[in-house]
């Protein structure tokens, strides 16, 4: 992609269009809230074609083809202020098929770069999930709502989110429907 596009809120820079780092930001500020985690590092979503994002899948996580987000988590650099929390990698056209809104992979990749899994604590998941949902705004929960209820979310439950395996030099995390 030449040129991408890159909008930058205080805390999220987006790469590419599609996905406004307000909206993101405010996502981000909200759950970090609920949740009691500090929203001071900042985030970068690079949203790419399906080509890259199927080239990180099989370098890093060693499957085949794209998917619609992996999610990079980086320690914090002692000593130093607003170390990066992640990098998330969303393919627009991959959420599209898969009828995800960007900011529901937002959503499910917060979770992922402040620790949280789905596999191998799926309870700590989902009372992370039912936390963020309760404090969302209404333009946003407006947003996120039709998928999070095909997914059975109405009862407080997370959606049904398949997991990828850890790579040997830290965590990604893939999530498809």
């Amino acid at each position: 992609m030449k040129n991408p596009v890159r909008m930058r809120s205080n805390l999220i820079t987006v790469i590419g269009s599609g996905l406004a780092a307000t909206e993101a930001e405010a996502l981000y500020l909200c759950s970090s809230q609920s949740l009691g985690k500090e929203a001071t590092r900042p985030i970068t979503i690079h949203l790419v074609e399906a080509k890259e994002i199927a080239d990180l899948n099989k370098k890093y996580l060693r499957h085949t083809g794209p998917t619609d987000v992996l999610s990079f988590p980086l320690e914090a650099i002692p000593g130093v202020n607003n170390s990066p929390l992640g990098d998330v990698f969303i393919c627009p056209e991959e959420a599209e098929s898969a009828g995800e809104p960007l900011l529901f992979l937002v959503m499910h990749s917060l979770l992922h770069l402040w620790g949280f899994d789905h596999v191998t604590d799926p309870d700590a998941w989902s009372s992370a999930y039912a936390q963020v949902k309760n404090c969302l705004p209404e333009p946003i929960l407006s947003t996120l709502d039709p998928r999070l209820r095909e997914h059975g979310f109405e009862a407080n439950q997370p959606p049904n989110i398949r997991h990828s395996e850890a790579f040997p030099n830290g965590k990604a995390e893939e999530s498809r429907t």
